[in-house]
């Protein structure tokens, strides 16, 4: 019993060593805590916005740094959302007009 209590021991040991080194103790891998992919909204008609994804900041520079919480934006992700309805109701306009004439 005395061996097979150490052998047990011995690869509880291994495996929370090795377990241990695959988290990273709360800290980000690589620097990455303060960073994040800015969101672009497009507009048809009206000036694009941009969005941190952090805070919910909406802005209208077109910079790599939240002006509110200084998330660094490392990309972007375009949101079409917007364009696209401003497009279908400017459409929408265009068609009634040729309705009424």
């Amino acid at each position: 019993m005395g061996t097979g209590f150490w052998i047990i021991l011995a690869v509880l040991a291994v495996l929370l060593l090795a377990t241990g080194k695959t988290k990273n103790n709360g800290k980000s891998q690589g620097g990455t805590k303060n960073t994040a992919s800015r969101i672009d909204h497009r507009h048809y008609l009206d000036p694009d916005e941009y969005e941190c994804p952090r805070c919910g900041a909406k802005f209208r520079s077109n910079t790599m740094q939240c002006p509110n919480c200084g998330t660094r934006f490392t990309g972007t992700r375009e949101d079409m959302t917007a364009y696209d309805d401003e497009l279908e109701e400017e459409l929408d306009m265009d068609e009634w007009d040729e309705e009424e004439k």
